[in-house]
């Protein structure tokens, strides 16, 4: 039976390489390394808003794992060629399968975590993306895919041609998800995967 775990300070050494190394938390100056700052930032984040992050599980493995923070929090979004969203909107950032995971997983993984973020009284999200020319390729490397977050009803705000910004409502979103009966298990406690099931999706 799966169920889903927080991404908070104590958990994320869990989640899969690179992500406990993530750089949307740094500033453009900070090198990609030192988890203790990063550990640092999550304990901030996690006092004055709450858990940035989620994993699902099945029996003790591991199968998607999403990031999230209010975009003021993130200084990285401010050297991106695109403008950034609203400082108090939270970015969804690093939404990653594990390798031969069921295409399933990321999305019921996306509306646990849209749900839970509607409930905290977030009402608008926004991501990073790249086309992959497949909706059901969640992501790639730090940046979600394209295609996988418009069939999810993400819209389009900006783009370059090779990076684009989009963002769901979720005050409309939540209520046309047809998956809401996955949100029902309630979280289990967790047993750490093999760090060699991880791998990102199309690296």
């Amino acid at each position: 039976m799966s169920g889903f775990v927080e991404v908070v300070s104590s958990t994320q050494h869990r989640l899969p390489a690179p992500c406990p190394d993530c750089l949307w938390w740094q500033t453009a100056k900070q090198d990609a390394t030192g988890q203790i700052s990063r550990l640092e930032w999550m304990r901030r984040v996690e006092r004055e808003w709450g858990p940035p992050g989620l994993m699902l599980q099945d029996d003790g493995e591991a199968l998607a794992a999403v990031q999230y923070a209010p975009v003021g929090k993130l200084p990285r979004t401010r050297v991106l060629p695109l403008n950034p969203p609203p400082d108090d909107d939270v970015l969804l950032f690093c939404l990653r399968g594990r390798l031969g995971c069921r295409a399933h997983d990321p999305v019921r993984l996306l509306h646990r975590s849209m749900f839970e973020l509607r409930r905290r009284g977030v009402r608008r999200v926004f991501a990073y993306c790249r086309p992959l020319e497949d909706e059901n390729l969640c992501g790639l490397r730090n940046l979600c895919g394209l295609e996988f977050l418009q069939r999810q009803g993400f819209t389009v705000v900006s783009g370059n041609g090779q990076v684009f910004l989009v963002k769901a409502e979720l005050v409309g979103l939540i209520p046309a998800l047809k998956e809401l009966r996955s949100l029902l298990p309630e979280p289990r406690p967790w047993t750490a995967p093999s760090p060699a099931m991880w791998s990102s999706t199309r690296d």
